[in-house]
């Protein structure tokens, strides 16, 4: 892998480059063969440290693994976590975000206290059989003046342009104040550096051992001396050479095991 490869669907600047939308399209579908290469190549990593029988589909239960976590998510999780935090300033997403917020309401304010003749302009006009009434009523055909008068009539209320915008800026508004309530809590685990350390080794440990730990109902155990061996430590090596992370198992492998809850592990 090289560095190159980053994640667009996380809001990040693709390299700093800017692209036609075809080339973003090509770059997107590229993107996507990568990501799922790289979670094929854990999955079969983590079947082998959870000593479960490996398969050329790794995501495929077998009848007696019905009750195992799901590997294909934790392995979607694994690769996401390769490339960090999902945002590198989430303060500053925050503050962008409560700007476009006060600005919709407003707008949504303004749209709102139109007058009704208004309103209904704007509903015609914004009407999605638009061309074809036009077209009907130029035409000089009774019979297809008079079906587009009751296609548009039996268009439900909901539909019209106003109240349609309205409502989707009302969905909009509600989606932003959740993430907004993200971006809070990703900024008040920020260290005062600004910058997690060592973020991407102790996530994608963290995944790993809880995923082994739900499989075999046991804390994995963490030996890197002499060499590396066992489950967890193997399998955080070779997982961490496919993300093309710093090689070393020990500080993330510790702090993973330091973070499991034997009586409440995370779910996937």
């Amino acid at each position: 892998m090289t560095g190159g490869y980053v994640s667009d669907s996380r809001g990040r600047e693709m390299n700093g480059e800017k692209r036609t939308p075809e080339e973003t399209e090509e770059y997107e579908k590229a993107l996507f063969k990568r990501h799922e290469e790289l979670r094929i190549s854990v999955g079969h990593s983590l079947r082998c440290a959870a000593r479960l029988p490996d398969e050329d589909e790794p995501f495929i239960k077998r009848w007696d693994e019905a009750h195992l976590p799901d590997l294909s998510i934790t392995a979607s999780y694994i690769v996401n976590a390769r490339f960090g935090p999902a945002w590198k300033n989430p303060r500053t997403i925050e503050a962008e975000l409560g700007a476009i917020r006060s600005d919709l309401k407003k707008l949504n304010r303004r749209v709102t206290l139109l007058d009704s003749y208004t309103k209904s302009a704007i509903n015609r006009a914004g009407a999605p059989d638009r061309e074809e009434h036009e077209a009907a009523m130029v035409s000089g055909d009774p019979e297809r003046i008079v079906s587009a008068m009751k296609a548009r009539e039996a268009v439900p209320r909901e539909q019209w342009a106003v109240r349609a915008a309205l409502s989707e800026m009302d969905r909009l508004e509600a989606g932003i104040v959740q993430v907004i309530e993200q971006t809070i809590k990703a900024g008040d685990q920020l260290p005062p550096t600004g910058r997690i350390p060592n973020y991407e080794k102790n996530e994608v440990a963290l995944y790993v051992a809880d995923y082994l730990y739900e499989v075999t109902e046991k804390i994995p155990g963490l030996t890197t001396k002499p060499i590396v061996t066992g489950p967890f430590a193997l399998a955080l090596q070779e997982i961490f050479k496919i993300l093309g992370l710093p090689a070393g198992v020990k500080q993330p492998g510790k702090w993973a095991i330091s973070k499991l809850n034997p009586k409440t592990p995370r779910k996937f």
